[in-house]
């Protein structure tokens, strides 16, 4: 907390909820005054209420004289450490949800807010922001902030998260669009990093598994014995000229083996040039769910697939993809230790 130093210099007053007539039924009796030299009207009961620090400060008798705190229409003005915008960050947190709506509240300042928190003594503060950083409209726009943040203040819940919602995000390149990377370690990048290289190699090692070829003895119209669905380009039967699943004989003595329709497994190899880039399973969905032009028009021919492809594709993420995917990306997550 800054020295008190009487000065005779205007100093602006922050807007709504905070300025000095915002609350005409209940006026404020004391300001805040931030770093950067913005004046908070606040509440003296509020703040005693809500930090231990402030209560032990409103409970000393003010000084008198030469060593009197600074006065501005009439109330006592406390000088703080702090930019404007944390001091308005932790009033938020800390006043009435009927006062301060916390939907206005942005990423920028929030790292300095928590570590302030701690500071002031906010009761519940740094938990509050806590939750902010785990709220969708942050974690799904700006998941590398929130990484950030989360890291250099040790929350590894939230990092995790964060983690996690970069996936959904193409392969990244850093730049000055993250303000907080200030505060990371290369290490901790090339965590996240190798985090998301290898959820990508986790989906597209799956997808490579979908297009293996099998042992024909064994091939059943279903012949992935690890779902409950019969995918189109499985079925032997009922396909146009060229199409459906191609047997031939394998090598030496090992018998005939079979690999799934052609367009199959041309779409596949572009899934998973989707799924390098951008590693979540809502990046594969729309892959999955996207056929280019060329493969469509050679499947034209084939009924069977033309009318069941996006059924089948539906159901093989849903029964094999979306499981197998999340639980590997999981345990990877498990494996990491992002903020220490």
């Amino acid at each position: 907390m800054a020295a008190l130093q009487p000065s005779q210099e205007s100093v602006p007053d922050a807007g709504h909820p905070f300025s000095p007539t915002s609350n005409e039924d209940s006026p404020p009796d004391v300001i805040l005054r931030s770093n950067d030299r913005v004046d908070f009207h606040v509440h003296k009961a509020i703040l005693a209420f809500a930090s231990n620090l402030f209560k032990g400060m409103f409970s000393i008798t003010e000084p008198t004289g030469e060593q009197a705190n600074i006065v501005k229409d009439g109330k006592s003005v406390v000088s703080l450490d702090e930019s404007s915008r944390v001091i308005g960050i932790l009033l938020t947190l800390i006043y009435p949800p009927t006062i301060c709506t916390r939907d206005s509240l942005q990423l920028d300042g929030v790292d300095a807010a928590y570590k302030a928190a701690d500071f002031y003594q906010f009761h519940g503060a740094q938990q509050l922001l806590e939750q902010l950083l785990e709220e969708p409209r942050f974690l799904d726009k700006e998941p590398y902030r929130v990484f950030a943040i989360s890291c250099h203040r040790g929350l590894e819940k939230q990092a995790k998260a964060a983690a996690m919602a970069t996936l959904k995000l193409r392969r990244f390149v850093p730049n000055s669009t993250v303000p907080e990377f200030e505060y990371m370690t290369a290490h901790k990048l090339y965590q996240l990093g190798e985090f998301r290289s290898k959820c990508s190699d986790a989906i597209v090692e799956r997808l490579e598994q979908l297009t293996n070829i099998i042992d024909a003895a064994n091939c059943a119209e279903d012949p992935d014995s690890s779902s409950s669905f019969e995918p189109v380009w499985w079925l032997n039967k009922d396909h146009g000229p060229g199409c459906g699943p191609t047997c031939f004989d394998g090598p030496g003595d090992s018998g005939s083996w079979v690999e799934p329709a052609w367009w199959f497994r041309a779409h596949i190899a572009n899934v998973k040039k989707a799924a390098e880039l951008c590693p979540s399973l809502g990046s594969v969905w729309i892959a999955l769910h996207t056929i280019d032009e060329p493969i469509l028009k050679s499947m034209s021919s084939c009924p069977t697939c033309v009318n069941g492809a996006q059924s089948s594709l539906s159901l093989l993420i849903r029964h094999d993809l979306d499981s197998q995917a999340t639980q590997a990306q999981q345990q990877l997550l498990a494996h990491y230790t992002f903020a220490n």
